[in-house]
């Protein structure tokens, strides 16, 4: 890599797909509860990159 950020990255570099509008999405911070979940479930937060959608949510880590 050239070391210039996000050139050439693929969609699974930068994680899951939106469930909403299958672009690609960002790790953001958990909340609390986020934590808390995990203990049953392995899950990490998201964004969605798309600027037209605002989805933010959990997904299971696979």
């Amino acid at each position: 890599m050239n070391g210039t950020p996000g050139f050439g990255l693929s969609v699974a570099s930068y994680g899951q797909l939106c469930p909403v509008c299958n672009a690609s999405t960002i790790r953001i911070p958990r909340r609390f509860v986020d934590r808390l979940l995990s203990i049953f479930a392995p899950i990490r937060r998201y964004r969605c990159r798309s600027i037209n959608c605002t989805w933010e949510g959990n997904l299971r880590v696979k």
